[in-house]
């Protein structure tokens, strides 16, 4: 049965008021233009006490934060606080609306039972809470699926309080994103997404900006899997901790306090801005004889370095075996360019290489060599993310001539795919910055039966959703019998180390990795970070970071 032939959902929408934020009223205007489902139940939930502009005392101690608030949303484009020209009512005309009592809104409650009414006429399959009044516990089963409610943080994604304010003032690294089934009487509390997405350290209105872009993008997502797999999609996802979320709302930040986080906001730019307009990045590749997992057992033994000539930079090495050679391919960027192409030593028996030879130049970007061997005949994936598509090549002649034997996806932003040949399929690890969001936050999964095969996606992507380990970093490889992944960590900066963590499952149906080990930096040698491990042939290899003076270093 198609997507088209199958019943459309029956979603109702629980709102403050019919005049919603802009990025709300989108998301909800391309749920019924997808033909997911169709909005035939309005809630306007006014809630009681709820924030608006304050006078007295209360409004001058909120004084600099509103000032705060706005400049940083008129600098960083927040759609999250930009409301909607066209109200909720308006824009889906053949939705029944149902205004609650002001006093629904102080307690778990349903005054003159108008909730109740409405949700057991409607007979919806999904109530979206989009708004910070909480629908009472006993009427979540009323819908078929439950009432699916947004978390930024700690609390509700609508709420009007100081979202993100105090991720930023406190330095947190990353900050949850959750979709979240709330617990009812018969109906466990159930996480469909959740992202620990990296914080920008600058300003709360681009988190916010970035957490309504994935939010709206997986909501879609999990409502488009319902329909086509009904309760049994559900099933995939394991009870949630209900008390885990207490949705209190944050309390807003007096002048004071402003002023602080301004202090703290300009000693973190005040490096940054140093690092663009003062240094240049330096990456070279170390490498060294050892089984795989060395790094990761904490092995310091000696490693050799292959440095770039001037104004270039070696990084993404992924090491392989053909014809009883080893061969290193790495990514080989012109720094003034800005453009890498995919470049290759060959591995001496003394522990020397060959000088460089290019492997592969196309004429926009390619990095992350992702060179694999299926049924005899070698094969490469690139990083093409500027293209956004993920291009399959074939060795003519092994290993400098190569011709594109097939775009394997196209219109994705994705990074650093990674083959995996396990188990009797061909796994594709890869990062996809969804709905324009960030490169590092989201680890999706996708299976074929050959390279040129459609590839199917897991039915859990992003199977991980954490800055601090989701991008790949390099081929997947067995230690005594046990699948590990590198993946980056990137909740402070890009390539601010590898994280190493245990794959426990992998099948059509589930995923599991566990992180076992890190590797930072080699502080003795200057290194500030890497982001690509490789092994093979009793060698591993691993990238690396300098900061050096000047632009042009």
């Amino acid at each position: 049965m198609t997507e088209r032939s199958r019943p459309q959902l029956k979603i109702g929408v629980v709102v403050d008021s019919a005049v919603i934020a802009e990025w709300t009223l989108e998301l909800l205007q391309t749920i019924e233009r997808s033909d997911i489902g169709e909005i035939t139940l309005i809630i306007a939930a006014t809630e009681q006490g709820a924030e608006g502009p304050r006078r007295g005392a209360a409004g001058r101690r909120r004084l600099l934060y509103r000032l705060y608030e706005r400049l940083d949303a008129l600098m960083f484009s927040d759609r999250t606080r930009r409301m909607a020209a066209t109200p909720l009512t308006t824009a889906f005309p053949a939705a029944r609306v149902v205004h609650l009592p002001a006093a629904a809104g102080a307690s778990d409650s349903d005054p003159g039972g108008t909730l109740s009414s409405a949700l057991r006429s409607e007979h919806l399959d999904v109530l979206l809470q989009l708004c910070s009044w909480i629908v009472p516990r006993h009427l979540r089963d009323l819908s078929r699926y439950g009432v699916w409610a947004l978390e930024f943080g700690s609390h509700f994604a609508h709420e009007r309080g100081p979202l993100f304010f105090w991720e930023v003032h406190n330095d947190h690294h990353t900050s949850p994103i959750t979709l979240r089934i709330l617990a009812g009487e018969r109906r466990a509390d159930r996480v469909l997404y959740r992202c620990e997405a990296a914080t920008d350290p600058i300003s709360p209105a681009r988190n916010r900006t970035r957490a309504a872009q994935k939010a709206a993008y997986h909501l879609i997502q999990r409502l488009r899997d319902v329909r086509e797999g009904a309760g049994a999609y559900l099933d995939l996802f394991a009870a949630g901790d209900a008390a885990a979320c207490r949705h209190r709302r944050p309390p807003f930040p007096g002048n004071g306090r402003v002023v602080e986080h301004l202090r703290r906001v300009a000693l973190r730019a005040l490096p940054r801005i140093a690092d663009r307009y003062l240094y240049g990045e330096h990456w070279c590749i170390a490498y060294r004889r050892g089984r795989c997992g060395d790094l990761l057992m904490g092995d310091p033994g000696d490693f050799r370095v292959l440095h770039p000539p001037p104004g270039r930079s070696f990084m993404d090495p992924f090491l392989f075996e053909h014809d009883s050679h080893l061969y290193l391919f790495f990514e080989d960027l012109k720094v003034s360019e800005g453009k890498g192409a995919i470049s290759y030593v060959l591995m001496r028996r003394d522990g020397t290489t060959t000088a460089p030879h290019v492997a592969l130049n196309r004429p926009y970007h390619v990095s992350y060599p992702c060179v694999f061997s299926w049924q005899g005949t070698a094969y490469l994936i690139p990083e093409t993310s500027s293209q956004r598509t993920i291009e399959l090549y074939r060795a003519d002649r092994f290993p400098d001539r190569w011709s594109l034997e097939k775009i394997l996806m196209e219109d994705i932003a994705a990074s650093d795919a990674t083959v995996l040949d396990h188990a009797g399929r061909l796994w594709l690890f890869v990062n996809v910055a969804v709905n324009h969001a960030t490169f590092v936050d989201e680890l999706f999964v996708f299976w074929a039966n050959s390279p040129t095969d459609t590839w199917q996606p897991h039915p859990l992507n992003p199977v991980v959703a954490d800055a601090r380990s989701a991008r790949p970093a390099g081929r997947i490889f067995m230690l005594d019998g046990e699948l590990y992944r590198p993946g980056q960590d990137c909740s402070r900066r890009y390539g601010g180390g590898i994280v190493f963590s245990r794959i426990e499952r992998l099948s059509e149906t589930e995923y599991r990795e566990v992180e076992v080990g890190r590797f930072d930096r080699d502080r003795g040698s200057g290194n500030v970070g890497a982001h690509s491990y490789t092994c093979a042939g009793g060698y591993e290899a691993v990238d690396g970071r300098t900061r050096r003076f000047g632009r042009g270093a």
